[in-house]
């Protein structure tokens, strides 16, 4: 039977921080799940919990990224293939440039540069950026994480947390909220972006502060414009800076958040702001997370995990083929209550490069929505 959902496995979740290499986002499980005879898809239902062998998607998470960490840490640099979708362009917002000392013309964080597993990029490298959505319904609602427009499928995050741990009562409908981590990159956000245009459903994409250079920060306006929401996931997504020893440093992750959203916010403009924020790891690999907890909560911020996957970046989820990663989704999804099914936050990755998730998305959509979801976005 699998672990239950709120269990803390940590183990592979230090391997992965001494290795540096687990780019992927979250925690990992005990052991690889006993293979299994490939199983049809689940589809998700009201009903109840069905016994797996497969690895809890609250507490799993590769220690074995599928590509090298060589290849997943580039992507600020990547070069679009062809066929890659364009971009709208327009000049940025005037309110992204302030009259202050920071040499970038931004507001920047006053504590040092965290440490990063990403290479180095200069916020003053996004002032001369020029692309943006040209409607005003596409354009980044002050104060939140998203477009005017994406205003009717945003629900904040403190709704959508207190749904993945059972609080209070479930949604009366279901809803999927597809969640990206460890972007913008140039090639597979792009991709990721054309799918969910041509499929017309939105998600949320968790974003890697280092990933944001002047080549990836129009790839973070197009998805403001196309209606998805631009959430936090850290800027350097280093497990030794966030968590010696295991340990939460609240010092540490509260500057690594201020480092990601100014970082955001020289690509979105200062109007920038995000309630959703995802824990490199995951908040059950790690311990002492109280007082980072607080600070975040204080500054209206609340995490986000997840409770289905496709393990894109998982070692312990079967993921050979895109047929793999659609089975996952709704087998991990089985493992929770069925109330909690109702608001399903579903983890995938936009590394580069990832085709398998760029195969995988559209019949994980096309799935979804046949099992009677809508598709929200976290504010």
């Amino acid at each position: 039977m699998p672990a239950h959902p709120r269990a803390r496995t940590l183990a592979f979740a230090l391997i992965a921080a001494l290795a540096l290499s687990a780019i992927g986002c979250g925690t990992q499980p005990p052991g690889k799940p006993t293979a299994a005879t490939p199983e049809p898809v689940v589809q998700v239902t009201q009903g109840g919990a069905t016994a797996s062998p497969f690895a809890n998607p609250r507490t799993s998470r590769s220690a074995t990224p599928e590509v090298p960490a060589a290849s997943r840490i580039i992507s600020p640099t990547d070069t679009p293939s062809p066929g890659t979708p364009s971009l709208r362009t327009a000049p940025l917002p005037a309110h992204t440039r302030m009259a202050v000392a920071d040499p970038s013309g931004l507001v920047a964080p006053s504590c040092p540069r965290p440490s990063s597993v990403f290479k180095t990029v200069a916020i003053s490298d996004l002032a001369n950026a020029d692309v943006g959505p040209t409607d005003d319904s596409q354009k980044l609602q002050d104060g939140t994480n998203h477009s005017v427009a994406a205003s009717a499928w945003a629900y904040p995050a403190s709704q959508v947390h207190d749904w993945m741990e059972g609080r209070g009562a479930p949604p009366g409908k279901k809803i999927a909220f597809l969640t990206f981590d460890d972007g913008p990159t140039g090639v597979t956000t792009p991709q990721i972006q054309k799918i969910l245009r041509d499929e017309g459903v939105h998600a949320t994409f968790f974003v890697v502060g280092r990933q944001v250079n002047d080549k990836t920060a129009p790839v973070l306006r197009q998805s403001i414009a196309d209606g998805h929401a631009v959430a936090i996931h850290s800027y350097g997504h280093d497990y030794h800076y966030l968590y010696p020893q295991r340990v939460a440093n609240a010092q540490h992750i509260s500057c690594d958040l201020d480092w990601a959203r100014a970082a955001v916010r020289a690509a979105l403009g200062l109007g920038y702001t995000s309630q959703a924020f995802r824990y490199p790891g995951g908040s059950l690999s790690w311990k002492g997370l109280a007082a980072s907890e607080a600070a975040a909560k204080a500054s209206g911020m609340t995490w986000i995990d997840w409770n289905s996957l496709s393990g894109d970046a998982d070692a312990h989820w079967p993921h050979a083929t895109p047929d793999d990663l659609v089975s996952n989704v709704f087998r991990s999804a089985q493992l929770e209550p069925a109330a909690q099914r109702n608001a399903l936050v579903i983890l995938n990755h936009d590394f580069f490069p990832n085709p398998k998730t760029v195969a995988a998305l559209p019949t994980i959509i096309r799935k979804l929505k046949a099992a009677g979801y809508e598709f929200g976005i976290i504010d």
